[in-house]
């Protein structure tokens, strides 16, 4: 089991309404702790997960995504829209691949010139490298 907000292991039991999952699955679902041997989690939150995935990177992998997707929701933005990721660090990996699978374009920031080649490897549609820069020319507003 991968302890943390984020849990993720075999599934051992189940609910009598649950269809979407077998026991012998493994499973994560964002959670509010799962520091223990063993956690009921909500139908709604629980995903089924690929065999050839660790406890590990699953649980991490919910984490980042559950944060990422969250913002996304809260500030309600659509396929359209133009979104902006400042740095590419942990989180803004997931917020690039969402945002440019949800369909919107997507603008990073980054102060090197690699990181933003990497961004556009994981769907930006535009990289703006801003080491050195002193004023932002030509340059579409973002909505987000």
């Amino acid at each position: 089991m991968c302890l943390g907000h984020e849990g993720a292991d075999i599934v051992e039991k189940l609910g009598s309404n649950i269809q979407h999952i077998q026991t012998n699955h493994l499973s994560s679902g964002p959670d509010n702790g799962s520091t223990t041997s063993h956690i009921p989690f909500k139908k709604s939150f629980t995903y089924k997960l690929p065999p050839s995935i660790s406890n590990e990177a699953a649980s991490a992998l919910m984490c980042g995504k559950a944060t990422v997707f969250k913002v996304l929701d809260m500030f309600n933005v659509k396929p359209t829209d133009r979104v902006g990721v400042v740095g590419i660090r942990g989180l803004s990996h997931p917020a690039i691949q969402f945002a440019s699978k949800w369909g919107c374009q997507i603008v990073v920031f980054s102060s090197s010139e690699d990181k933003t080649k990497q961004a556009l490897k994981f769907g930006a549609t535009h990289s703006i490298a801003t080491q050195g820069v002193q004023e932002f020319k030509d340059i579409a507003p973002t909505e987000h």
